[in-house]
């Protein structure tokens, strides 16, 4: 965790959708994965990497079984062009199982001194929602927001939810640059770009100001 290493860079963080511990078996007092839904999500014939309509329909059906929408498209243009190994890593997360995670992460959370939202899923499957408890219990300054209605993924439908906790959490705080923390929950929520989502109002439900004024670009130092 970056903010474990270089505290100066941050002035607020917000994890989703995650735990304390390395890849691997987790600590005694923290829940594994459902085994079911790991045996579903495994049992699939891997696709060919690099044909774009395979991985499209292998993508969503992984989300489903986790309990997600079925966003395959916009998760496979994240990766750029068609080499195996990136898309795989990118569509399965075998990336996280080469961290160098010593020394181990659970025990650092208490050196964690920013405003901290941990935003958990309370259908996650992948991580139960006790590890997102873990993490708020062990770390300062922190809080958990767990969505009811989630799963391993933000839905957009709360989207708006994690953005205005988030503000509230680093205004109450007196984090400067408190739109950079409303609008961090947004672009964690899954958006790959700074800008007015389709449906969304055209000003911050907080603060009033208009999506990319400037003000708002300066409030994330664009």
């Amino acid at each position: 965790m970056a903010v474990l290493d270089h505290p100066g860079a941050f002035s607020a963080l917000t994890l989703v959708g995650t735990r304390a511990v390395a890849p691997g078996p987790p600590d005694g007092d923290l829940p594994d994965h459902d085994r079911a839904t790991m045996s579903r999500l495994f049992a699939r014939p891997i696709p060919d990497w690099t044909d774009r309509e395979a991985v499209g329909e292998f993508a969503p059906v992984g989300a489903k079984i986790l309990g997600d929408d079925p966003v395959a498209a916009r998760i496979w243009d994240r990766t750029p062009g068609t080499a195996p190994a990136p898309c795989m890593a990118n569509q399965t997360g075998t990336v996280f199982s080469r961290l160098d995670c010593t020394p181990r992460w659970r025990e650092r959370l208490a050196g964690i001194e920013v405003p901290t939202l941990i935003v958990h899923g309370h259908h996650n499957r992948f991580f139960p929602v006790g590890n997102g408890e873990a993490i708020a219990r062990e770390t300062p300054n922190a809080r958990l927001l767990v969505l009811k209605a989630a799963a391993t993924a933000i839905p957009d439908a709360a989207a708006g939810e994690v953005a205005h906790d988030e503000h509230v959490r680093t205004s109450s705080s007196g984090v400067a640059g408190s739109h950079r923390g409303q609008w961090q929950g947004v672009l964690l929520a899954g958006r790959g770009h700074l800008g007015r989502r389709a449906g969304q109002k055209d000003e911050c439900p907080v603060c009033s100001q208009t999506w990319r004024s400037r003000a708002w670009r300066r409030s994330f130092g664009l």
